[in-house]
């Protein structure tokens, strides 16, 4: 399970460095969130289907979109300053070893999405 930790950090980590430079000017559309999960998917044989991984999944990509397309939210009352702080609570319970250990008001936000 340790390395599908480590894979999962490193792609919400390179979400969070690929926004940043995204909105300061480096529009770098190649970035695909989607096929990182996929290809932890296949190596790992992890389901983002069901459960957290579902919620880590569908927030990460819907980051991304609203990023590239210039949202300021994802969802109503989800502003992405909110949602960027939450992958951030995302990063960090990965920073602990756990697979997700995700606070339960983050849960909630995550699920209303």
């Amino acid at each position: 399970m340790n390395t599908v930790i480590l894979a999962l950090k490193l792609v919400v980590q390179n979400t969070l460095v690929w926004a940043k430079e995204f909105k300061s000017g480096n529009r770098d559309y190649s970035f695909d969130v989607d096929n990182e999960l996929y290809q932890i998917a296949e190596r790992h044989n992890v389901n983002f289907e069901e459960g957290d991984l579902q919620l880590v999944y569908n927030v990460l990509d819907f980051y991304c979109d609203a990023i590239e397309h210039g949202f300021k939210e994802i969802s109503r009352n989800y502003p992405l300053d909110t949602v960027e702080s939450d992958i951030r609570e995302i990063f960090m319970s990965l920073e602990k070893g756990m697979l997700l250990d995700l606070p339960n008001d983050v849960r909630v936000r995550l699920k209303k999405i």
